[in-house]
């Protein structure tokens, strides 16, 4: 009989442990979801901001001297072959410059921001599944554990709202992190995408699918000159990928 106690102590005091254990472990996983929510929103307001000052920044640059009235050169009305003709700033050269400068305040690729080390390209938000997560330069197995990254893309270098598809990755962690719950989309439903830029896009999903973890015809598919993307993640059981697919509008 003792030796039987004695076993039933030693059973509890398992138990006891091991549920001590658990709730450890329980409560380190809340804190570090918390930790996690808190250092997403910071991020956020950081890229809220960093749009902010650069708009600013664009707005309040002062014309150069040489595009001012005061300092423009009349044209020769009869300009001789071999004659420059050009106001100063180089006529159209100046101009593809200036426009050249604004297309690279259009890519706010001034003020650089990064998350864990990995370069911030835009912001994804998607209502329905409460997702609100930075859009990474990258989709690497090390990435991948941050946050969602670009893939593929009609433009050389990562950048997002640009014409033609434009793919996301993201983890499925069986909760509610990353694309875990894309399964609950459904055609009609939203995705809000915003660059470096400042501009949000609005997408609507318009198919779903699930295919092999071996196709990518899902990304080089044709959009007919406009703004798609492709948001692609695992299937519950790792086997296969769920892809949707999503247009302007």
């Amino acid at each position: 009989m003792n030796r039987f106690n004695r076993l039933l102590t030693v059973i509890l005091i398992i138990v006891v442990v091991g549920a001590i254990v658990a709730f450890g472990f329980w409560i380190f996983d809340i804190i570090k979801d918390k930790q996690e929510e808190d250092a997403i929103a910071d991020l956020e307001k950081q890229f809220q901001n960093m749009i902010a000052e650069e708009n600013t920044v664009a707005n309040t640059i002062e014309v150069p001297l040489t595009n001012r009235v005061e300092n423009q050169v009349t044209p020769n009305p009869n300009p001789q072959p071999g004659e420059n003709n050009t106001q100063p700033g180089g006529g159209n050269g100046g101009n593809s410059g200036g426009n050249s400068g604004h297309s690279g305040n259009s890519n706010n690729n001034a003020i650089p921001l990064k998350y864990k080390g990995y370069d911030v390209i835009g912001w994804i938000n998607i209502p329905k599944t409460n997702v609100s997560y930075p859009i990474l330069s990258k989709s690497s197995l090390s990435s991948m554990d941050v946050a969602p990254g670009w893939v593929y893309g009609p433009t050389e270098t990562p950048a997002v709202n640009v014409i033609g598809n434009t793919v996301i990755y993201g983890h499925n962690y069986h909760n509610s992190r990353f694309f875990s719950n894309n399964k609950k989309l459904n055609n009609g439903d939203y995705i809000y995408i915003t660059g470096r830029n400042g501009e949000k896009v609005r997408y609507v999903i318009y198919n779903k699918y699930e295919t092999s973890s071996v196709d990518f015809d899902y990304a080089i598919r044709k959009t007919e000159n406009r703004r798609e993307i492709s948001l692609a993640t695992c299937t519950d059981d790792g086997v296969s990928r769920l892809i949707i697919w999503a247009k302007e509008g």
